[in-house]
């Protein structure tokens, strides 16, 4: 009303400000965001009726009797807002939910303006009239209530008089909280009331058969009956199922579900390069096969639902399928296979083996195929059990049965937990049953598959492989390769063959041919007596690994070059070959001279330090570093006999001097003192040393 008077040009700002302050003017609602200033039509001077008439084109205090009553009471009560907006049910996590927020905040505006409305009646001792007849104030004011809009306020207070009353009483004393409702405050009568009652109730929710409400309710109203407890019904258990849907989880669905479903997970990017990180597993492939099997009775059966397993080794860094291996099901030995195939795979892209800086496995099996992890990356990540989401392998597979999907006819569906519109009509696949390939057929069309999609990457592959460092790229050498992936022969009782080194080097016979390895390191013949196991590479028999039984011992042999007889049959290569094995034997000479000489310098120079022990040398033949024993013994004799002769003359002079002493001795007592005088203390002394 104000800004009406002012635009219009009927009162300026400051003469409204003045007759506001001299109370000329009645303001019933003062202006705020969203709500215009009103004045009371009844305090208005007489001065300013006719120009609002004119203006307004009608008498604005019979409008203001035609419009709802508490519309000029009403205002936004941000308080009220934020409470009901950050209120928790039961004082927990839940709020309430956002239609209900909204009706309440609209209960709370509306009985806000009722309690103006009804002041300012009562102040001025009213009767309203509201739809054309006398009513008292409250019945003015529900019915005022109902009228409002409700797409601008969605209250829900009663329509009765007398009802909303009370309401408004209960608001006054308790505020906000009066309006929840009591679903929501829990203060119904509840019927579970203890814990022993709601930890068996949750039991009964958590077990592993998923027993609807009906049945848990049956169940426990049977203990009930027996402990004193009220029974329940199905609609008292579903608020339970659904506020500890969390903590029953487990128990219905499983811990691999939970995992999957409800643990959180880390987002990860892939990887910026090849080879930083390989993701396996083994796939049962979505497409059928027949095959002819002989039952106990000895009848021949054609079974038509068979499928193969597909261990699958994943380069995540474009979705490139570094290497594979299929098989009637999963085992140690296929993984083996599908690990081998990558590594090959490697040298067939790059011209060498290389490892992968982290291969990640499922944890079947770990303990058995550990070794072969380390082998093939340089550190192992397991995926933590049941958690298909950490393995990039699992998603890839969906992508692989799409394909399979739209080219094989033999497709069988997706897993068993799929929506039965997404399967093949079974009906159809009965008909055709009878076109289904082989195994041999199935493995073909997989192997397709999969040579269809590394065609489709390997343009992006080797350009990722183009941007790689040296140093991030890690080779797996050909004794690391045949130790982990070679294979070994065994005999008809299941026992490894071994062979030993002769002259002519390491005989044996691979796939019913015999081959002839050798080693150009001399420390393979150190050990010549032991007995080697071969590991070798069916693709490539120009080189295996010899170890021993226990694995300690490793050397890489490669088949010896044969040379040709006559000279006339020389060819290129045959003159290098042949002179490689000369410098390996003169090298072994004189690794076997130089070993000999520093043990003979040793044992000289102990002879020398112990003379007593040069006899010995005669009896035992030890030989000089030449191999001249004679030499060296008669050097020997001839250094003994001066010895001798030396020992001899030095005894003879100490014999010498002894006896001269004796006798000038026995001369100068003889001319000095009496000898039996003498010879009496000489005894006595002896007596005293004795």
């Amino acid at each position: 009303m104000a800004n009406m008077l002012w635009e219009s040009g009927i009162i300026t700002r400051t003469n409204y400000h003045k007759m506001v302050i001299r109370k000329k003017l009645d303001i019933v609602q003062r202006g705020c965001r969203n709500n215009p200033a009103l004045i009371s039509w009844n305090s208005f001077p007489d001065d300013l009726r006719m120009p609002v008439i004119r203006v307004l084109n009608g008498d604005p205090g019979k409008m203001v009797k035609r419009e709802n009553p508490l519309k000029q009471y009403l205002s936004f009560n941000d308080e009220a807002e934020r409470f009901f907006s950050t209120y928790l049910i039961d004082g927990k996590d839940r709020h309430l939910p956002s239609d209900t927020q909204k009706e309440y905040l609209a209960n709370a505006e509306v009985l806000d303006a009722i309690r103006r409305f009804v002041q300012n009646a009562k102040s001025r001792r009213q009767t309203y009239s509201v739809g054309g007849t006398a009513e008292s104030i409250w019945e003015a004011a529900a019915k005022a209530a109902e009228a409002l809009d409700r797409s601008q306020y969605p209250h829900r207070l009663p329509r009765n008089a007398r009802s909303l009353q009370k309401k408004y009483k209960r608001y006054a004393k308790d505020g906000f909280k009066s309006l929840i409702h009591d679903n929501f405050m829990n203060r119904s009568a509840a019927i579970i009331k203890d814990e022993v009652q709601e930890a068996f109730l949750l039991k009964l929710i958590s077990n592993y058969k998923n027993y609807n409400d009906e049945q848990i309710a049956e169940m426990y109203n049977i203990t009930a009956e027996f402990s004193g407890w009220k029974p329940v019904g199905a609609g008292a258990v579903a608020p339970y199922r659904i506020k500890h849907h969390l903590e029953t989880f487990p128990g219905r669905q499983g811990l691999k579900e939970f995992s999957n479903r409800m643990t959180m997970q880390a987002k990860r990017y892939k990887p910026t390069l090849p080879l930083l990180f390989w993701s396996l597993d083994g796939w049962e492939a979505e497409l059928l096969y027949q095959q002819i099997a002989v039952d106990g009775k000895g009848n021949r059966v054609t079974t038509y639902f068979n499928r193969l397993t597909v261990v699958t080794v994943l380069d995540p860094s474009c979705d490139y399928i570094a290497g594979y291996a299929i098989g009637s099901h999963e085992t140690p030995a296929l993984i083996t296979e599908a690990l081998r195939n990558a590594a090959n795979h490697t040298a067939e892209l790059f011209g060498r083996r290389y490892q992968t800086a982290q291969v990640q496995s499922d944890r079947y099996q770990i303990a058995k195929l550990s070794p072969v992890y380390d082998s093939i990356g340089a550190k192992v990540t397991p995926a933590a059990v049941g958690n298909a989401k950490a393995k990039p392998v699992e998603r890839f597979f969906a992508k692989f049965n799409e394909y399979l999907k739209m080219h094989f006819t033999n497709w069988s569906g997706y897993n068993v937990t799929s929506k039965k519109d997404n399967q093949p009509n079974d009906e159809w696949l009965d008909k055709r049953k009878r076109d289904f390939p082989d195994e041999a057929g199935c493995r073909m069309q997989i192997i397709q598959a999969i040579e269809a999609f590394r065609k489709e990457k390997i343009e992006k592959y080797m350009e990722l492989w183009s941007k790689m460092s040296d140093d991030k790229k890690i080779l797996l050498s050909d004794e690391q390769y045949l130790y982990t992936f070679g294979n070994v022969r065994y005999d008809k009782r299941k026992e490894l063959i071994t062979n030993t080194l002769t002259g002519a080097g390491v005989i044996a016979a691979i796939g019913g041919e015999e081959h002839t390895y050798d080693c150009f390191d001399i420390n393979f013949r150190k050990h010549s007596r032991e007995k080697w196991i071969l590991r070798f590479d069916p693709d490539d028999l120009t080189k295996v690994l010899a170890t021993s039984k226990d694995g300690s011992l490793r050397y890489m042999l490669e088949e010896k070059y044969v040379q040709p007889m006559a000279l006339a049959d020389r060819k290129p290569g045959d003159s290098e070959e042949l002179q490689k094995v000369r410098n390996y034997n003169k090298e072994l000479v004189e690794y076997i001279t130089d070993f000999n000489v520093q043990r003979d310098e040793l044992v000289s120079e102990h002879f020398q330090k112990y003379p007593e022990l040069n006899d010995t040398l005669l009896k035992h033949l030890i030989t000089d570093s030449r191999g001249q024993h004679k030499d060296e013994r008669n050097r020997q004799l001839a250094l003994s006999a001066a010895r001798k002769a030396e020992i001899k003359t030095a005894k003879k002079r100490e014999a010498e001097e002894a006896e001269s002493f004796a006798d000038e001795r026995s001369r100068y007592l003889k001319g000095k003192v009496n000898i039996e005088e003498y010879l009496q203390t000489e005894n006595q002394e002896l007596i005293f040393n004795i």
